[in-house]
């Protein structure tokens, strides 16, 4: 407590006020040179350390008041918005909190209570502000001096909705990002692009593409797995490119036993050969210059066609015979041009006669025209007279291999035709069965 600002002052209670023994030997010229004690300057009133010494130089005189001393000050975060600070202080009652965005020239002030950090809220982005602190004493009710003065800059505001910021991949897809406008993001997926990587958004190798023509000839275009294709010849003379068969009239020669024979098939192609018995068949075609004869009633030609007999798959897992075929049926088979298995009409189920082989694949035995045309692993649909033992076809399970080849004679068939597909599955092979024009 403080000593008497009037009256008698005795030496025991100066002792005291400095924290002595009150009765311990003190010399008043040393007390007030702080030879006991350091003297508050905080005090309002405190003794001088001028000589003489005086015992009224004490009255009044308060060891323990505490000083209102300014506080200390330093930023600890910034935003486009606002600063805050944290704040060092004693002996305080109320904090006055100023800033200035002029360097000075004027201050707002926001009175509060005391902490040990505030928030100057409200600021303009990208803007210099500069701050300091006061507070109101407790002890004295007046106020302290000013903080020391912190210098701080706001950030930029967050850009508007939509403004492009960056772009990155992710996997194969490359994406933009954009601001949301309020400072956070948002990614827009531009989808697959090789500048997030070589070859990752190609079709896989093998995938159909498309087709074309060269000549009469079709191709078919596959992917080649790294952003290119490849072409594939899917089929020799297409009616698809514009090809017609030649109108001609075909019929079946047989030998007349002379030995040497001479003639025409139905593409124009000079044939020979040698027979040695009467009645021996030689070839289907359209003329004989000797060794043979010509049966006028026999008309064969370059229908793609099977024995009646012949399982014909009309959906998965059922099948019926060639010769039970009628026009607007349907067939279960895999389209041409796209690969795609479905159910197609018949168009077409007409008897005739042609040169038959019998050929197995993969352990099952068919009996087709010569010239009918199976659809290859490689090749497209290619005759069955231009393939070869070892040879692979397409099944419906996958590649089978062709294990022999026989022609035997001239048989009863029938001429089929789907629509669209122009396909149809004997046994379990794909074939074409678009029915060539005969006259």
């Amino acid at each position: 407590m403080a000593l008497p600002s009037t009256g008698t002052i005795a030496m025991s209670q100066i002792n005291s006020e400095l924290g002595r023994s009150a009765s311990s030997t003190i010399s008043l010229g040393s007390a007030e040179d702080g030879g006991y004690a350091a003297i508050n300057s905080c005090s309002p009133s405190r003794p001088s350390s001028s000589d003489p010494a005086a015992m009224s130089e004490w009255r009044g005189y308060n060891h323990t008041f505490a000083c209102c001393n300014a506080p200390s000050i330093s930023v600890t975060s910034s935003t486009s918005s606002s600063v805050t600070i944290s704040i060092s202080y004693s002996n305080c009652t109320t904090m006055h909190f100023e800033s200035s965005s002029n360097g000075g020239g004027t201050w707002g002030t926001n009175s509060t209570g005391c902490a040990s950090s505030f928030t100057y809220s409200g600021l303009a982005s990208s803007t210099s502000y500069m701050f300091r602190v006061r507070i109101t004493c407790t002890s004295t009710g007046g106020y302290s001096g000013y903080s020391n003065v912190v210098t701080q800059s706001t950030s930029a505001g967050c850009p508007a909705y939509g403004t492009y910021l960056s772009q990155f991949c992710s996997g194969c897809n490359l994406y933009y990002r954009y601001a949301n406008g309020s400072c956070g993001t948002y990614d827009v997926n531009q989808g697959c692009t090789t500048a997030c990587g070589g070859c990752c958004c190609s079709p896989a190798y093998g995938t159909y593409l498309s087709q074309y023509c060269s000549g009469y000839n079709l191709y078919y275009t596959y992917s080649d797995g790294c952003n290119g294709s490849y072409g594939s010849l899917a089929e020799s003379n297409s009616a698809t490119c514009g090809y017609v068969e030649p109108s001609i009239n075909c019929y079946s020669y047989f030998g007349d036993g002379s030995g040497w024979w001479l003639g025409r098939d139905c593409n124009g192609n000079e044939v020979s050969g040698w027979s040695c018995c009467w009645g021996e068949y030689l070839f289907c075609g359209t003329s004989i210059s000797y060794g043979g004869y010509g049966d006028l009633n026999q008309v064969c030609g370059t229908s793609l066609c099977p024995t009646p007999d012949m399982p014909i798959l009309i959906n998965p897992n059922t099948w019926v015979t060639a010769g039970e075929l009628k026009v607007g049926d349907y067939v279960y088979t895999k389209h041409e041009t796209t690969g795609e298995w479905g159910s197609y009409r018949v168009t077409s189920a007409n008897p005739g006669t042609n040169m038959i082989s019998r050929t197995v694949i993969g352990g099952q035995e068919l009996k087709v025209s010569s010239n009918h045309k199976f659809l290859t692993e490689s090749m497209g649909f290619v005759a069955l007279s231009e393939l070869w033992v070892g040879a692979k076809v397409q099944t419906i399970d996958g590649i089978a291999e062709i294990e022999s080849i026989e022609s035997i004679g001239i048989m009863e068939v029938i001429q089929i035709e789907v629509d669209q597909a122009h396909t149809y599955v004997i046994g379990e092979v794909v074939s074409h069965n678009r029915k060539e024009q005969i006259i």
